[in-house]
């Protein structure tokens, strides 16, 4: 039994593009014995350490877990788990889920807290790497605009590698959409530059090919370059969650709906554990408005405000999916939220941000903010 739950919650980690996790043959070894974390760590050269205990009463089970940082041999998550054995026989293991989940996203808080209270030159690379992943995505503008700091540093470290030229491309696009530049040309022009380097250094990486798409997409508005390079990063990478999320986003946009629903769920499939699942979910309710599934956008977007309830696309999209649904009054109360977290947002300046302004989806999308009451450019609510 207890093989079984460490299977089935190291497949799940193993998952994620961002977690190396080491295999349970090698940890076995430690299997009974009373070695310290340190110890351990040392050993297997682990970050962290997942350890616990279980207790079988017939076709029951409880089972105790806890996740120790080896930096400074502290606890950062523990839970007690009841479940059944039947469940741990299944390929898809709800224990073993929850407890991969919640151990990934407790790495991931845990990085961010340490480069936040910690100089950067100290800190390890793949600290920084994780950190600045979880923070770039975080509510508050001070703490996305500090992300850009740590990718710099990383990109100082480590000029041959491609990855964090791309996600540097990637904050370009995520300052964009929350309303945040203060210049698109240049923001555009720098993004590209970044997204270049990043290819120079590995044509063929699939991150940087998505990173590109997407910047052709939102901060050039030329979205048959963005599907190209979109193509490119899921054909270099089958398995790339980010590829095939913004190739789904671009077709969303074209008014492909049923491509842009089938390639955004293929993206979760890949990534069940994201950090941004928020951000998954988010682009996959504009995917299912431009299916006209608006009831499945709805349940998408109140998904991802459960997880971020400051991400403005978000809660536009929910507006929209309601409008489409005759919820007016809903509608209404959820564009004040959109209000509340871009308050500088009328028809005209979501038309100028979003790449689709002069397609059916774009026209469409506009007109439903309208009439719930998002106003014109110049301050009156714009009716159709």
């Amino acid at each position: 039994v207890g093989n079984l739950i460490a299977d089935g919650v190291i497949w799940r980690l193993s998952k994620s593009a961002n977690l190396k996790v080491i295999s349970r043959l090698s940890t076995a070894v430690f299997r009974g014995r009373t070695s310290d974390l340190g110890q351990v760590s040392a050993h297997l050269g682990a970050a962290y350490v997942l350890s616990g205990a279980y207790v079988a009463n017939g076709s029951q089970i409880m089972v105790t877990a806890e996740l120790s940082a080896a930096r400074d041999d502290q606890v950062i998550w523990t839970d007690r788990l009841s479940g059944s054995v039947e469940d741990l026989l299944r390929p898809e293991s709800e224990m073993a889920d929850r407890i991969a989940r919640a151990v990934h996203f407790a790495v991931f808080d845990a990085e961010v807290d340490h480069i936040l209270t910690q100089p950067l030159p100290t800190l390890e690379s793949y600290s920084l790497l994780l950190g600045a992943i979880k923070l770039m995505h975080r509510s508050t503008r001070e703490e996305f605009l500090q992300t850009r700091n740590i990718l710099e540093e990383l990109i100082n470290r480590h000029g041959r590698i491609a990855a964090p030229r791309a996600w540097l491309g990637h904050w370009y696009i995520l300052r964009l959409t929350r309303g945040w530049s203060e210049d698109r040309t240049r923001d555009a022009a720098e993004a590209l530059a970044t997204t270049h380097a990043a290819l120079d250094r590995d044509p063929s990486d699939a991150l940087a090919l998505a990173a590109e798409g997407f910047v052709y997409c939102h901060l050039f508005k030329d979205l048959d370059m963005a599907r190209r390079r979109c193509e490119a990063a899921v054909l270099a990478n089958p398995s790339h969650a980010l590829g095939w999320l913004f190739l789904g986003t671009v077709d969303a946009f074209k008014g492909d709906g049923a491509a842009a629903v089938h390639e955004t769920q293929r993206a979760m499939e890949l990534s069940p554990l994201d950090p941004m699942r928020y951000y998954f979910e988010s682009l996959s309710a504009t995917a299912a408005l431009s299916a006209h599934d608006y009831a499945t956008a709805e349940r998408l977007a109140r998904s991802s405000l459960a997880l971020n309830r400051m991400h403005p696309s978000t809660w536009r999209a929910l507006t929209i999916a309601l409008v489409l649904q005759g919820r007016m009054e809903e509608a209404r109360s959820t564009l004040a939220k959109v209000r509340e977290v871009d308050p500088t947002l009328t028809v005209e300046t979501y038309l100028a941000r979003m790449p689709n302004a002069q397609l059916e989806t774009g026209r469409e999308w506009a007109r439903c903010l309208a009439l719930a009451g998002l106003p014109s450019g110049n301050g009156n609510s714009k009716r159709h």
